[in-house]
């Protein structure tokens, strides 16, 4: 990291960089700002700007990247864990009833999708974790209710976890294949241990 990059990760806890990767600008994001799970409450004045100033910082990344981006984060930008995860039904979000555990705030998630989708093509790839669950998310933009006839802008992906998840999975790490002049992934390769026989063998 550059001395920018370093002081913005250090106060704020989300930088970016140029030219790791040729001709992207890598993009983090601290999500904490985010999460509903965590205890963010758009009631609090302080939690709502805080939120409201890095999704106007990442528009800002983005409107100056110098051409495509990636955009990396640990929770990702969805209303739910999958409810074969936590496997219980949530009704947080005014109006709607949906599996599994809120993630992110729903006004922080159209903005964050609408702040990607406004030059399609741009971010080339979005990477999440957080939920131990090797899947896949589709964020929509446009209005109406969520999942309602709006409009895929994007794959969000989200990567399995190293260690044993809850409840019990096979462990593992995730290599994603790029193609170089889109940037856009063209293969991922997946390498799993098994948890059973480890704690037998002491040996992945």
């Amino acid at each position: 990291m550059d001395e920018v990059a370093l002081a913005s990760c250090s106060k704020l806890g989300y930088y970016f960089v140029d030219g790791k990767v040729p001709g992207v600008r890598v993009i983090v994001l601290n999500t904490n700002y985010f999460n509903w799970e965590g205890g963010v409450d758009l009631g609090n004045e302080l939690h709502s700007k805080t939120a409201d100033a890095h999704l106007s910082w990442l528009q800002q990344a983005l409107a100056t990247a110098p051409a495509k981006a990636i955009i990396l984060g640990h929770i990702p930008p969805a209303s739910s864990i999958p409810a074969s995860e936590e496997g219980y039904t949530s009704g947080k979000m005014p109006g709607t009833t949906v599996p599994g555990v809120q993630l992110w705030w729903q006004s922080h998630i159209e903005r964050y999708n609408s702040i990607v989708a406004k030059n399609p093509g741009q971010v080339s790839f979005e990477i999440f974790g957080h939920i131990h669950v090797d899947t896949f998310y589709i964020s929509r933009t446009g209005a109406g209710r969520p999942g309602e006839g709006r409009t895929p802008s994007g794959v969000l992906w989200v990567g399995l976890s190293l260690v044993a998840s809850y409840p019990p999975k096979n462990g593992g790490v995730r290599r994603y294949s790029f193609h170089n002049a889109t940037k856009q992934p063209t293969d991922i390769t997946q390498w799993y241990y098994d948890v059973n026989a480890s704690n037998i063998t002491g040996q992945l």
